[in-house]
């Protein structure tokens, strides 16, 4: 006799109950509305609107799917915490697939838009005492990627050369844990190369005024540092603890 594996929904318990209940608060406070309402997908769907299929996303993110091809087994079957999260059913992974395949020029913009706002309404930045210093740690990183992928370049990854990855710089604020920005280059450049341009489209997002800069250190360890950046960063008006790119550390 052969063996049959099938999946079968749970109804009447869940192996997310903690997710259950932010799913339960963020839903019914609406506080994630601003984050896709004014995303404008030209797209047919039946059972499941871009906007839930954006959420669902978001909930196997946070229940650690690794991949979409997880959701199926990982969350789907949970009705439970489907209806935490005001869902009958989470999407099926290939409808979530197709989802993010629409999702380009305009509807990108429009998420990341939904997504400053979001932050900006609920930064601890909003109420920082701008008579403390602030740090804002700038954290490059490079991520293994595929052959195939966006941006996916040969360089360099933790010691190992040629190899296929992208670079993702963030700023952090290092006493709020929260992070500003990430913006993703291609894995063929250097860290300090794009440094310059990802501070700009920093302050295109937070416009602090020249008081509010000369508060604000930014700090690196990663041979960000060229005399280029540190002389645009003291132009900015803002601190700066940086480790020089020749090796030596630059302080100012």
């Amino acid at each position: 006799m052969s063996v049959k594996i099938c999946l079968e929904p749970v109804k009447e318990q869940t192996c997310f109950a903690p997710l259950g209940v932010v799913g339960y608060c963020l839903t019914c406070s609406g506080l994630l509305q601003p984050l896709w309402s004014k995303v404008e997908l030209q797209m047919k769907h039946y059972t499941h609107a871009p906007q839930d299929k954006l959420q669902d996303v978001l909930v196997a993110i946070m229940a650690g799917c690794r991949s979409l091809n997880q959701v199926n087994t990982r969350i789907r079957p949970d009705i439970v915490l489907a209806q935490a999260w005001q869902r009958e059913v989470f999407a099926e992974q290939s409808n979530l697939s197709r989802l993010l395949d629409a999702l380009a020029g305009q509807p990108i913009a429009q998420l990341r838009a939904g997504s400053l706002q979001l932050l900006r309404q609920h930064s601890q930045l909003r109420h920082h005492n701008w008579n403390r210093l602030l740090m804002l740690d700038v954290d490059p990183t490079s991520l293994l990627t595929s052959k195939h992928a966006e941006g996916s370049r040969k360089g360099w990854v933790s010691g190992q050369r040629n190899q296929y990855c992208r670079h993702v710089i963030r700023f952090m604020l290092a006493g709020y844990h929260e992070n500003l920005l990430s913006l993703a280059y291609p894995g063929n450049r250097h860290g300090y190369e794009y440094f310059k341009p990802a501070l700009i489209t920093l302050l295109e997002q937070w416009p602090w005024s020249r008081q509010q800069r000369q508060q604000i250190i930014i700090r690196s360890d990663a041979e960000q540092g060229t005399d280029a950046n540190v002389s645009y960063i003291l132009w900015c008006g803002f601190q700066v603890l940086m480790k020089g790119y020749s090796g030596r550390r630059t302080q100012a």
